[in-house]
């Protein structure tokens, strides 16, 4: 491999989630990877503020509050099984998928990558949750 370092990123591709299970005794463990096909955009803010502590009429520590990331996936369509698995979503009889509005989502890894000029860069966020998507479109 070679040892140069990307110079630019692009391309999000390879996009994956894996649900996540905490046993009794805590142990954390991944069920095997689901393709996310069609990845079109990701945008992940990092989430927390620095605190600062004054002493000495100064900053005499600062803490920075690291409270994980926000943001948005977007996917040419999402699959069924992403809807069935990670949001509870049900199919009923006619083979339309329902939201239930009392469930809880589960909670997964999303694993993703870019191209770059060099080599690949991947990514695993290890502990995510999901919102209900939106629902957009035009002629």
């Amino acid at each position: 491999m070679s040892d140069k370092n990307n110079k630019v990123k692009y391309n999000l591709k390879n996009a994956h989630y894996a649900l996540l299970t905490i046993g009794e005794d805590g142990a954390v463990s991944y069920a095997a990877p689901v393709p996310l096909p069609g990845s079109v955009s990701l945008s992940l803010d990092a989430n927390g503020e620095p605190e600062n502590f004054y002493a000495d009429g100064i900053a005499y520590y600062v803490i920075n509050n690291n409270m994980g990331y926000d943001g948005d996936l977007e996917l040419a369509l999402i699959p069924e099984s992403f809807l069935t698995d990670v949001m509870h979503e049900t199919e009923d009889a006619n083979g339309v998928i329902v939201e239930n509005k009392d469930v809880e989502p589960e909670h997964f890894a999303l694993l993703f990558e870019f191209s770059g000029d060099q080599r690949k860069i991947r990514h695993c966020m290890y502990y995510c949750s999901a919102t209900r998507p939106s629902v957009s479109g035009q002629t």
